[in-house]
């Protein structure tokens, strides 16, 4: 039996085939790939601990540059199909926030958030204390209040963890939403 491979550099288009390969040949492959610095695996957030590492990982391409490449964007494509940008944007987004978290103090660790129900975060944050901030990444240069719905749904369920939440947009203004959720142009990443 051959394992189903699901890619989910971007929720919204998913592409699950399947791999002709066995499990532990898939496995070594992805391990020889992280080795190679081509990709990193964003390991799902869970409250409890225990259940971070049993749930599948998304992967990364480290270079967003072939990343375009593998998936056949160019600039002119972009121009006439906007909606491929989003997973380049999400992909980006990862890879900056993973360098930015070596230097910061905190040096927290990067996760994403999905639920059975379909709330979802693209990046958590969360520092050696606990605490949590959630991260959104829109394509759009327009923001609305249904937009940050996975991040009130992450501070419900970080409780009182939660810093703060940010949604990374095409937009150039700063919109709050709360006292810890804004709307923040992605040039100031």
């Amino acid at each position: 039996m051959f394992p189903t491979f699901l890619w989910t550099s971007d929720p919204s288009i998913e592409q699950q085939f399947t791999v002709a390969l066995p499990q532990t040949t898939l496995k070594r492959y992805i391990a020889l790939l992280e080795a190679t610095f081509l990709v990193q695996l964003l390991r799902p957030w869970e409250k409890n601990i225990g259940k971070r590492v049993i749930q599948t990982p998304k992967v990364y391409v480290n270079d967003s540059g072939l990343l375009a490449y593998l998936q056949g964007v160019t600039m002119e494509r972009l121009k006439t199909e906007a909606s491929l940008a989003g997973a380049l944007l999400e992909n980006f987004a990862v890879m900056e926030l993973r360098k930015q978290a070596t230097w910061s103090t905190p040096q927290p660790e990067l996760f994403f958030w999905r639920t059975a129900s379909g709330q979802e975060v693209d990046i958590v944050l969360e520092d050696r204390a606990g605490r949590v901030v959630g991260v959104e990444i829109k394509a759009s240069a327009t923001l609305g209040s249904g937009d940050v719905r996975g991040l009130q749904a992450l501070a419900e369920t970080a409780g009182k963890n939660w810093v703060r939440g940010v949604m990374l947009y095409a937009g150039t203004e700063v919109i709050p939403f709360a006292s810890n959720l804004h709307g923040v142009p992605f040039g100031r990443l």
